[in-house]
């Protein structure tokens, strides 16, 4: 029997294979044909095991919905663009406001008088911390999905997003620790050198336009889908064969090697 899913949460062609390598050792399933465009997996298994097939994709860490199940979409990639899309925004906003107290002294940017001088460094560290934490918040997703992905032996693109931003995050709580140590020594020199060893602008900045790149892709694949459904329907739906000497008019999907088909111009 033919079984059919939607999926989501596949962001590469790693993710693709991931699911088809899970939804493959699921016992009874025979073939499986995962559609990264579209969103789309088709089954073939001796039984019904779509629980079972559920089960390894969710675990796997993916979403699956059968088709019924909920009102699909006529753009699967409305929903992931809009949802993108805020992320943008927010992360965007706090991002600015980071690069301008990191990096707004490089071009002439006047800052304020308690962000400078050593004994506001800590000041400073905690308040690009936090500036940092909504940008994180917003894109956990990557975390989520990269980690447990990770995790499973099966590393995607979520993984090195992850793993890249998340060593600069927690490298910076790091040297803030270091920081607030050398601060009750009076140690002002290594002070100095850990308040230039922040990286928390490098998270803020990995994890925005990430998702900015993703934003511009998924808005492309859904064109690309449209493009290709729109051109789907155009087929017919029904064919006319003849079986055991009389003609009848079936789905196209149910059509067997061997029918004779009629074509009437």
């Amino acid at each position: 029997m033919k079984l059919k899913f939607t999926i989501t949460g596949m962001t590469c062609a790693a993710c693709s294979a991931r699911v088809e390598k899970v939804t493959s050792a699921v016992s009874g399933v025979t073939k499986v044909e995962v559609n990264l465009l579209a969103g789309k997996m088709t089954v073939q298994a001796d039984t019904d095991v779509s629980a079972a097939i559920e089960k390894a994709v969710v675990d796997a860490g993916y979403g699956i919905v059968q088709p019924g199940e909920r009102k699909q979409e006529s753009n699967p990639a409305d929903t992931a663009q809009k949802e993108m899309k805020r992320r943008i925004i927010g992360s965007a906003v706090f991002l600015v406001v980071l690069m301008y107290f990191t990096m707004g002294h490089m071009v002439g940017l006047p800052l304020p008088g308690w962000y400078h001088g050593l004994k506001n460094a800590m000041v400073a560290a905690l308040l690009q911390f936090l500036l940092t934490l909504p940008v994180v918040y917003l894109n956990r997703t990557y975390y989520s999905r990269g980690l447990k992905a990770l995790i499973n032996r099966a590393p995607n693109m979520d993984s090195l997003i992850a793993v890249g931003s998340g060593a600069a995050l927690i490298y910076g709580i790091i040297v803030q620790f270091l920081m607030a140590a050398a601060m009750g020594r009076e140690d002002w020199v290594s002070v100095e050198k850990y308040s230039h060893s922040l990286y928390f602008e490098s998270a803020a900045m990995i994890l925005t336009l990430v998702t900015l790149g993703k934003f511009l892709e998924t808005r492309a694949k859904g064109k690309t889908g449209d493009a290709i459904r729109q051109l789907m329907n155009l087929r017919p739906q029904t064919a006319t064969v003849r079986r055991d000497g009389v003609e009848q008019e079936i789905s196209v999907e149910d059509v067997r090697i061997g029918d004779v088909v009629i074509v009437r111009s």
